[in-house]
Formats: structure tokens, sequence, C-alpha cells
């Protein structure tokens, strides 16, 4: 599981950001404060309150989930954090 952080500044990152998310089948949810919701959801993620950064949870492979940070890399602040592993 990776996670990171990033900054909606408009209308516009919003809409490319859940298009980015939209292009993968892996699980991506998006938390702030004590709300998860569907990355790939446009109604979910106007419902977070985007005045500041936003941790992005992705449940993918390694060179998938490479891939989704360097997309978003291209057009929004993106903060990387710690890889996380799950026990399951």
């Amino acid at each position: 599981m990776n996670s990171f952080r990033v900054r909606l500044n408009s209308i516009d990152d919003v809409r490319r950001f859940v298009d980015t998310a939209a292009l993968h089948t892996c699980d991506i949810v998006v938390q702030a404060q004590q709300y998860v919701v569907d990355a790939k959801s446009f109604l979910d993620m106007f419902s977070l309150d985007l005045s500041r950064p936003v941790e992005v949870v992705f449940r993918g492979d390694g060179p998938c989930a490479d891939r989704f940070f360097e997309q978003l890399g291209e057009f929004l602040e993106v903060v990387r954090l710690e890889d996380k592993e799950e026990d399951e």
C-alpha cells in the first residue's frame, strides 16, 4: 500500500485527479480528517474539505502505484509518504 498527500487547488485539479484514478483498476481512497472516500468518485471527492492537502491511499502493485504517482505528479503538488505494507 502506498500513500501520499495531494493538494487539489481547483475544480479542474479534482476532475483531473478523479479521471487519473479512474484509469486504474486497484482501490484508491482519499482520507481527509475522519472521512475516507472513493478517489474515483466526483461526488465523494467534493464532499471533502479540500482547503488542505488530503492523503491518497493506493492499494496496488509497485509498478502500477509508481505509474499512478508519476501521473499525479505532473499536475499536482504531491508529497510522497513512506510506503506501508498491509498485514494480511
